[in-house]
Formats: structure tokens, sequence, C-alpha cells
């Protein structure tokens, strides 16, 4: 990305000059969409009062016309299968989101996988999961992690923590920090974060606050069992790789 200019350089081949597509007028945005193992990408255009979605398939070297939003929308990190993820913030609701979509590029269908409000998302490498952030709308910034299916049925959802400031700037910046600093384990077993689980108790008026922790959760017992986190270690915060 440089200001509202987009460009794919292939990096597979050696060649610096390697440019397989520039696009101008981009915007609207975070990080580009990956899908299909990185051979369709996507982004966004302001197109009138609205947000076109656009994507290009580099093997067949077309450009795909997607849906249109109003506001503005973040890509989610995860595996670069057939789909992607897209989170749409609605105007005037920064930096909440409102609406998660399920769009396939190269088909054209578009799907919402879960409505209301919600900080940021990660789909799952391993089983068709989405992690969501949802606000816990306490004086201490309390979030809350629900993991939904692909049809959006909720699965599981975990008792509110307070984010370390490490794992704070992680949420903000979600769609870049999750593709090289995923919550989640390789096999979507595990998802991990930093910070302190509200069973910690709140933080005292007078002395220093409970420490921040990694703490973890089993995502494959979801649906089964009440999830519960689990302290894995000290720290603020702990990436899976």
């Amino acid at each position: 990305m440089d200001g509202a200019r987009l460009t794919v350089v292939d990096m597979t081949t050696g060649d610096p000059g390697g440019v397989r597509l520039v696009r101008h007028g981009v915007g609207g945005f975070g990080t580009p969409g990956f899908a299909r193992g990185g051979q369709v990408v996507a982004w966004a255009e302001p197109s009138g009062t609205r947000l076109r979605l656009r994507a290009a398939d580099l093997a067949a070297g077309r450009i795909i016309d997607g849906p249109a939003v109003e506001g503005q929308v973040r890509f989610i990190p995860g595996p670069q299968g057939d789909e992607l993820g897209v989170a749409v913030v609605a105007p005037r609701e920064a930096p909440m989101f409102d609406r998660l979509l399920a769009w396939e590029p190269l088909t054209g269908s578009v799907r919402t996988v879960h409505r209301g409000r919600f900080l940021a998302a990660w789909r799952s490498p391993g089983p068709d999961l989405v992690a969501l952030a949802l606000p816990g709308f306490s004086v201490e910034s309390r979030i809350h992690i629900a993991f939904c299916d692909a049809s959006g049925r909720e699965l599981g959802r975990l008792e509110p923590f307070v984010p370390s400031p490490a794992m704070q700037l992680a949420l903000a910046f979600f769609d870049q920090f999750g593709r090289s600093h995923n919550p989640w384990s390789p096999d979507g077993t595990w998802f991990v974060v930093g910070g302190r689980a509200l069973r910690d108790g709140p933080f005292p008026l007078f002395g220093p606050p409970e420490p921040d922790r990694i703490m973890g959760v089993c995502v494959s017992e979801a649906g089964l069992r009440p999830l519960r986190w689990q302290v894995l270690a000290d720290g603020t915060v702990g990436w899976v790789l």
C-alpha cells in the first residue's frame, strides 16, 4: 500500500520487477485480503457514497467486482482458502464492527456470519471457526472472546478478560498483526491471549495490579462443555508458532 495505490509483487520468482497488479484509488480498508493461496487479492475502493469490494484473480488476470457496503472494512486474517472474512464497520461506529461477512470472490457468494458489535476477529486455520472479540462495556475495557461456526452459531463464550497493553495493540490492528502473530495454534486447537481474567479480581485502589498472564483455551471443547481460560505462563502476550 502506498497512499491510495495498491501494488502486488510476486516474490516467488526472484524478479524484483515482478509486479502483478497496480491499482489506484483504493481505500476504506486496512490490509489486503488473500484467498486461493494468495492467487486472489482483495481490497476496497470508494464508489459514490459506499465502498465497493474488489478482488484480482492473478492467475486469470481479471478484476472481480464484489458487494458494496457502507462504512469501512477489514479483511479477517485466516487460512487462504476460497472465502474471505470481511469485518464491516458502519459509518460513525468506528472502531466497532457490526457485521462479519464471508465473501467468495470467484463465485460471488456473500453471506452474513455474524451480526452485532465486535472489536476484532480471527479465522481458525483448522476447523471452520471464527473467534470474535466482543466489547464488555466496562471501565476496565474488558472484552469477551466468543467462537462461532461457519453458519454464525455461537459455540462458546469465555469469561471476560482485561487485555494487556500488547494485546490491546494486537486487537486494534488485528487484520495486520493476525497474519504474523496469530492467536490461533496452527491446527486450530488452541486460542491464546495476553491479559488478566475477571476471576483475578479488580485492580486494587492501592498497590500494584494483578500481573498480566498468557492465557489459552482448548477450542476443540467448544460446544461440548463451558470454556474457561487456562493460565499458561506469566507475561503480557503470547503467540502460537
